[in-house]
């Protein structure tokens, strides 16, 4: 048999028996994991601006079929992308409130600890403009403010008083 007679008669049998050679590469893949992953490393190292350039090309010809298939992946996966993004805004809020807690003390003035209790509370009452983009947003402000001047780590029953006393102050009456 020579060469092209060969490479057909494999061909032919890949064909006729799809499962069988499917099973027969997974179990070569899983045995040569560590050499396939040098090779391809090397692979890619020699061949490097030739892949990019076939990868440039080939997306800007596909743009329209790529953008259709993730919005109908996005629209058939709704529910894991939905979670899999509060995890991650999840994860950035906690980062940022114990960095808020290192930086500015993990303490009210009243002995609170409890960091499910605590809040940040703006010493200049410039709160407002900062509260309307969000809590994540002002957190990450302060934290690169960084002036203990201008903020403050309350727990919420001091927060609330203080600003309740601020707002409703009565007028002393003099007799």
């Amino acid at each position: 048999m020579n060469r092209e007679s060969t490479r057909q008669y494999e061909a032919n049998y890949r064909a006729s028996h799809p499962e069988q050679t499917t099973l027969k590469s997974k179990k070569y893949r899983a045995g040569h994991r560590e050499e396939l992953a040098a090779w391809h490393k090397v692979y890619y190292l020699k061949n490097r601006e030739r892949l990019v350039a076939y990868s440039r090309q080939y997306r800007a010809a596909h743009r329209a079929q790529k953008a259709e298939y993730n919005r109908q992946y996005q629209l058939s996966h709704i529910d894991k992308i939905s979670a899999q993004r509060h995890e991650g805004r999840r994860r950035d809020k906690d980062e940022v409130r114990m960095a808020l807690f290192e930086m500015y003390g993990f303490r009210c003035s009243c002995g609170e600890s409890d960091q499910r209790k605590l809040t940040l509370h703006h010493v200049n009452r410039d709160g407002g403009a900062d509260r309307q983009s969000g809590p994540l947003i002002a957190w990450r402000k302060a934290l690169s403010a960084n002036d203990p001047g201008a903020y403050k780590i309350m727990c919420f029953n001091c927060h609330m008083t203080l600003h309740f006393d601020n707002l409703h102050k009565v007028p002393e009456v003099e007799t």
